[in-house]
This record gives C-alpha cells, structure tokens and sequence, in this order.
C-alpha cells in the first residue's frame, strides 16, 4: 500500500529495473520510491493537468516544458543541467548513487560470472571491498569465488554509495574424473556442488579442477596380444613378439625383464607388431598405455631347453674346461645346474681345450714284504682327475691331484691309466718288485732275534737276584 498522497493515486510506474516505483496524484504531486527499501526517495509537487513527469533508464528525469518551473525534490534541490528539446526539458537532479541487481543470481561452471549496472553518477564500484571496473554503459561484470553473499557498493565523487547484498548460488554440476585423486577413479561420475579460482568442491572436499571434465573420458585401456609362451635359444639373440592396439592411440609400452630392468618403447599408433630384443629367459611384463593414459598389462614367458656350456675360467668349485648345464639366462648371467647363477664371462658356448693329466711317481718299485703288494703313484689334472684305472680296475678320484696307494695282486709290470673329466687321459708304467733277498734273510735273523732280545734281559736280572742272597748268608 502506497501512503504519502493527499488525494487519489491516478498511476502507478515501476522502472525498468525494478527497484524504483513512481506514483502520481490529483494533488499535484508525484513521488519515487525505493521498492527494496519501502521509504521515498523524493517527491516533485506542483503538477497540473497537462505535465507530465518520467524516468529514464539513464537516471535523468524528463518532463514537459509545463513543469519547467515546478520540477523540485523534498528537500529543495534544484535541477543541476537544464536542456531543451522538442519541447521537453531533460533535467538531470542532484541524487545518491543506484545500482542495478536482483538480490539472487545463479552461476555455474559455464558462466560463472555475476552481471549488474549503476547509475551514470557512480564513479567507482567494490564487491567485497575490492574494487572492480566500470564499464562505459555502467554494466559491472565480476568473478565469485563460489556460492555466498558479495556486498556490493557503487559510490559517487561525494563518497555517498548504495549497497546491495547479492546471494550467488552454484548450480550442481555433473563432470567426470580424468585422472585418480584420492578414491576416485578414472571415470568415475561425480557431482561439482561449489569452485573456487582453481578447485572443485566434490562431497565436501576441495579438489584441483585439473582432475575434472565435463566430457567423459575414455576409459578403454589398449588390448595387448600374443604367445604367452615362447621359445627361444640360450646363448642365443632373443627376442619378446606382441601385438598392441588401442581405440585412440598407443603412445608407449613398457618392457620389465625379470631383473626388473625397464626398457621403454614409443609407439604414437592405433596398432603396432612389436617384435625387441630382450637378453634372457623368463617372465616379461609388458605395460601398454594410450593417449588418454589407460593402461593394459600382459606377461610373457621365454622358455628355452637347456644346454651345455664349458667352464673358460676357475671360478670357485667350477675348474677350467668343466663340462655343465645351464637352464636359464639372464641380462648377464646363466643358471647352472647344481651350482646357482654365474657371470657369462665364465663360460664358453664351445668345448675349451685343455691338458692331458699328470701321473708321477717311481718307475719301478719293490713291495714292502711278499704279503703286501702296494704300487704308490700321484696323479693330477689342471681340471679335475675323474679316475685312475690300473691292470683294468677303476678307481674314482674326482680331485685336481691325489696320491694314489693301489694293492695288486702280483708283481711285474701295471699299466696305469688317468682320465680327467674334458675326456683328456694319461699312461704310465710302473713295475713292482718283490723285495731284494739281503731284505729276505736279515727279515728271517730277525725273526730269532726278537726271542732272544726278551729272554736276556730275564735271565741277568734272576743271576743277579741269587748272588745277592748268597752275600747276605756270608755276613750272617
């Protein structure tokens, strides 16, 4: 209800931006009004039939020429320009800074700016306190930082201001996560219910924007293909075969050895036939990524029959030229069999040339009595001795040397034979002798020596014992 006027209200006006009302009167008078505030800004009096008063929306006040003299303020104030034109008279009145806003205005991630204009006299605006530009028309464009209340101030050369308090609301916004933050996934559908300058608010925690995307991301990883198990050759070059492809495009594949070791492969295709060297048996894991950063992950396994290698330098129990097995190889080593992984340095692919065995000892021997018949020899191998065979009888050795001490059942020439473990093999031939005769006879005095040697010392010691109880009887 409008109250102010002494006689009937004839009209009503409201202005184009719906903050000022205008209502005239037969009593003469015509008042403005603050519609927000509900208080009159002013009040122009002495009208009459035939004049007429209006606002426009540059704030300028235009009336006829029958209302030249009678165009007045409540307070007094006097037009501060008068023009005239067609008639009519542009008066433009001294009066407070407007400005021009709903009090609510939505914003999203699309248009995430706040619009409003001033009045012509405002000569600077501030949105919380900070001082934001004026464009030529009076339109004021500025950037939330997210939902709130944003006290708006438009101030005069005066220093007189109108303020307005403008609630931003944020509406809900559904976009995708584009790469894993915290328990989101890659894809995942989430819902952006404020922002600031540079994150998200996403179910009550702030979020970097860089995570986020209005359009879904592709979350096909690539499709890697090929034997699972493969053959190849220890020794040898070998050699990892897949296919990779991809609905986009294969950027690069990973390569991890079995050694951990990583080899890296720049692709930039919708497919590729990969065929790369690798240096040795085992399981491979293969990583392929895509231009959207999906991943896909495959193993293979390079397989290969085992195979003899030569020892080509003494390495602990291994001795040079040694025969051994090796089942599996890697970067820089192979996997002998009873041993555990060794350098390849220390092996060769082909039989290493070694020597013959040594064997030594006395040409010709004599036994050391008619019973026992004992032919003494050593023998040694720059590898390992494997067996000794003397008059067709093996012996085991497997030691680089050894001093041999073999019974034989007669005397006379024994043809002794060594083996080494290459295949390498040595002959000697040692004579044994029965003992000389001068060895036989003295072996025979001895025989009655010995008797006699314990009976003596008996028979002294009893001759001594009686002629001591006879000088006893003599005393007596």
């Amino acid at each position: 209800m409008i109250t102010g006027h002494n006689w009937d209200v004839t009209e009503i006006v409201i202005s184009n931006d719906g903050y000022v009302l205008y209502s005239s009167s037969t009593d003469g008078t015509l008042k403005i009004w603050d519609i927000e505030k509900a208080s009159p800004i002013g009040t122009l009096i002495g009208f009459g039939d035939g004049e007429y008063f209006s606002y426009n929306s540059y704030g300028n006040w235009v009336s006829s020429s029958l209302a030249l003299e009678r165009v007045t303020t409540a307070d007094g104030s006097s037009p501060t320009e008068v023009a005239r034109e067609l008639n009519s008279l542009l008066l433009q009145l001294d009066k407070l800074p407007k400005i021009y806003t709903p009090s609510s205005i939505s914003i999203s991630i699309e248009k995430d700016t706040v619009d409003f204009s001033v009045s012509k006299p405002v000569k600077r605006v501030t949105v919380n306190e900070e001082e934001v530009e004026i464009g030529e028309d009076g339109e004021v464009v500025f950037s939330p930082d997210g939902a709130g209340d944003y006290i708006i101030r438009a101030y005069d050369d005066s220093g007189a201001y109108d303020e307005r308090i403008v609630t931003v609301h944020f509406e809900e916004t559904v976009m995708y996560v584009v790469k894993e933050v915290g328990t989101y996934q890659r894809g995942d559908r989430v819902i952006i219910g404020d922002f600031r300058e540079l994150t998200f608010l996403v179910n009550g925690e702030w979020i970097d924007r860089d995570y986020f995307s209005r359009v879904a991301p592709d979350i096909e990883p690539p499709v890697i293909t090929g034997d699972k198990v493969q053959k190849v050759s220890i020794g040898d070059t070998k050699y990892l075969e897949l296919s990779v492809s991809d609905n986009s495009t294969v950027t690069l594949i990973e390569i991890v050895s079995p050694d951990l070791t990583v080899t890296t492969l720049a692709v930039n295709s919708v497919s590729a036939e990969i065929r790369t060297e690798v240096q040795g048996t085992g399981e491979y894991t293969v990583n392929a990524y895509d231009h959207d950063g999906n991943k896909a992950m495959s193993t293979f396994s390079l397989e290969a029959e085992s195979r003899s290698f030569w020892v080509c330098r003494d390495h602990e129990s291994l001795g040079f030229g040694q025969e051994v097995k090796v089942t599996e190889e890697g970067e820089s080593c192979y996997f002998v069999s009873d041993y555990g992984w060794l350098e390849k340095e220390y092996l060769s692919g082909n039989p290493v040339s070694t020597a013959d065995p040594v064997i030594s000892g006395e040409p010709v021997q004599h036994a050391v009595s008619g019973t026992e018949r004992i032919l003494s020899f050593t023998v040694s191998d720059d590898v390992n001795v494997k067996e000794v065979v003397v008059s067709g009888k093996t012996y085991p050795v497997n030691e680089r040397e050894k001093e041999m001490h073999i019974m034989v059942s007669e005397y006379g020439e024994h043809l002794v034979i060594a083996n080494d473990v290459e295949g390498n093999s040595a002959r000697a031939l040692f004579t044994l002798s029965a003992p000389p005769e001068n060895e036989t006879e003295g072996g025979k005095i001895w025989y009655w020596l010995i008797p006699i040697v314990i009976i003596l010392p008996l028979i002294l010691f009893l001759a001594a014992k009686s002629s001591r109880k006879k000088t006893r009887k003599i005393r007596l």
